[in-house]
C-alpha cells in the first residue's frame, strides 16, 4: 500500500509539471507505452471519481481504441511514466473540455497565439 501511494504522489509531480511546463510524457498502461501531451488533470464529472488525466494521445493506437486522439487516463492504471524533453503547443482542438473534469487541479491555458 505504501509503495502504491509513493507511486501515486510521483505520478502526480511529475503530471503536475509536464502540464504546467506543456511537456510531452511517456506513460505505461496496462503494458503498453502511450505518448501523450497531458492537458487536464482531475476528477472525472461522471464515472470513477478517481483522479484522471486528459490528454492528447501522439499514437495511432488510441486511434484505433476510440476514433480520437483525444483520451482520458485513470492515473491509478499508470504503472510508469516518464518526463521527455519535448515541448507541445496547445492544439487548436483543445477547448479546455471543462464538461469532462471537475474539479480540474492542473491544466493548460487556451492560448490563441500558441496554437497549432
Amino acid at each position: 500500500m505504501m509503495k502504491n501511494s509513493i507511486l501515486q504522489k510521483s505520478l502526480f509531480f511529475t503530471i503536475e509539471s509536464a502540464i504546467l511546463d506543456q511537456r510531452v510524457i511517456q506513460i505505461n498502461i496496462q503494458g503498453a507505452w502511450r505518448t501523450l501531451e497531458p492537458y487536464q488533470l482531475g476528477l472525472p464529472r461522471q464515472g470513477s471519481g478517481k483522479l484522471t488525466l486528459y490528454g492528447y494521445c501522439r499514437d495511432l493506437a488510441c486511434v484505433s481504441r476510440t476514433n480520437s486522439r483525444w483520451q482520458l487516463f485513470e492515473i491509478e492504471q499508470i504503472s510508469r511514466i516518464e518526463l521527455t524533453t519535448y515541448s507541445f503547443l496547445p492544439h487548436v482542438s483543445y477547448s479546455e473540455q471543462a464538461d469532462l473534469l471537475h474539479p480540474i487541479f492542473f491544466r493548460v491555458p487556451i492560448s490563441i497565439s500558441s496554437c497549432k
